[in-house]
C-alpha cells in the first residue's frame, strides 16, 4: 500500500507551484515539512507499506539541499518505502536526490497513439521506448521504478493525451482497456520496473465508472476485467 498525498492549489496544477525569493522559498519548505510529516505519522501509525514525499511538484525540485532536508525528517518519522512522484515529461529527468529514496516514482501518462480507438498492436510498440528510458534511469540511479500513476480516459481518444483531465472525445470502453492491455503486455519483460498504481480507482464501487462513464475510472468497465486479470498472474508470478 502506497499513501500519496498531492498538493491541490486553486491557481491550477502543482506542478507549476514555486516561489519568487528566498524568504519565500523557506516558508513554502516550512509548510510542505508539516504537510508531509503529518503524513509520516500517519503513515507510520497504520502500518502502511510506503510514502511519497511528493507528487509532480516540478517546481520545487531544482531544490534538492531542502528536498533532501524534507526526506530525512520523513526517514525519522516512517520507517517504510520512500517515492517522489515525479511527472514524466516535466521534472522525472532533472531530479538529483533519488539516492535518497528507496523508488523513482513516475507518474506515466505517456502518449502512445495520437490516432482515434488505436490497435492493441501500436499500443503495445508505443510503451517500448518509455519503458527503454526508465530502465536506464533504474539501472543509473540502481532503484526500481514505480509507476505511481497509470490512467486512461474511456475515450476513443484515451491514448493521446492521457494526462489531459478533459480530454475531448466520443466513449470508447475498448480503447480504455486496449490502453491497459498494452501496458501490461511489456510490463513484465522490464528488469527495472517494480510496479504500478491505477489512477483512479474510487471507494464507492457501486457510483464509480460504469458504461456510460467517459472518466478515469476503470471500475464497472471491460478496462476492470484487463486490470484484474493483470494483477491475479503479478501476484501468482510473485509466489
Amino acid at each position: 500500500m502506497l499513501l500519496k498525498p498531492h498538493v491541490w492549489t486553486r491557481a491550477g496544477w502543482s506542478g507549476t507551484v514555486a516561489m519568487r525569493s528566498e524568504e519565500d522559498w523557506a516558508t513554502w519548505f516550512q509548510s510542505y515539512r508539516r504537510f508531509i510529516l503529518h503524513y509520516a505519522d500517519l503513515a507510520e501509525r497504520c502500518g502502511i507499506e510506503a510514502l511519497a514525499v511528493g507528487t509532480e511538484l516540478g517546481g520545487t525540485i531544482r531544490r534538492e539541499r531542502e528536498w533532501r532536508s524534507v526526506i530525512a525528517d520523513v526517514r525519522n518519522h516512517f520507517h517504510g518505502s520512500l517515492v517522489y512522484c515525479a511527472n514524466w515529461a516535466e521534472d522525472l529527468h532533472q531530479v538529483r536526490f533519488w539516492d535518497a529514496l528507496d523508488w523513482i516514482g513516475v507518474q506515466a501518462y505517456y502518449p502512445l497513439s495520437h490516432r482515434r480507438e488505436p490497435p492493441l498492436s501500436e499500443l503495445v510498440r508505443a510503451w517500448r521506448q518509455p519503458f527503454a528510458d526508465l530502465n536506464r534511469l533504474s539501472q543509473r540511479w540502481g532503484k526500481p521504478v514505480v509507476l505511481t500513476e497509470v490512467g486512461y480516459h474511456s475515450l476513443d481518444t484515451a491514448a493521446s493525451r492521457p494526462w489531459e483531465w478533459e480530454l475531448a472525445g466520443t466513449l470508447s470502453l475498448d480503447t480504455q482497456a486496449r490502453c491497459y492491455e498494452a501496458l501490461f503486455r511489456v510490463l513484465p519483460e522490464q528488469p527495472g520496473v517494480r510496479g504500478v498504481f491505477i489512477w483512479k480507482w474510487h471507494p464507492d464501487y457501486s457510483r464509480a465508472g460504469g458504461p456510460a462513464d467517459t472518466e478515469y475510472s476503470p471500475q464497472r468497465k471491460p478496462a476492470e476485467g484487463v486490470l484484474a486479470r493483470a494483477f491475479a498472474e503479478i501476484e501468482r508470478d510473485a509466489r
